[in-house]
């Protein structure tokens, strides 16, 4: 059962790869809506998965 250990630091660890490739799309100039935010976009359905897995990261984001 290591996959739910870890869950969490893969979903850190895969968002900075989204991070890096934002700003590689920044750079080259490509249209935002379509390529640029397309990494964000996975990001967030990412940390939505996470978070319907897992109460301690919903608890990071919904209990404001």
């Amino acid at each position: 059962m290591a996959i739910p250990k870890t869950a969490a630091i893969g979903a850190l660890l895969l968002t900075g790869y989204l991070e890096g490739a934002v700003t590689i799309h920044l750079r080259v100039d490509n249209p935002l809506w379509s390529h640029t935010l397309f990494p964000v976009y996975i990001g967030i359905l990412l940390f939505a998965g996470l978070s319907l897995r897992n109460p301690k990261v919903k608890g990071l984001f919904w209990n404001f």
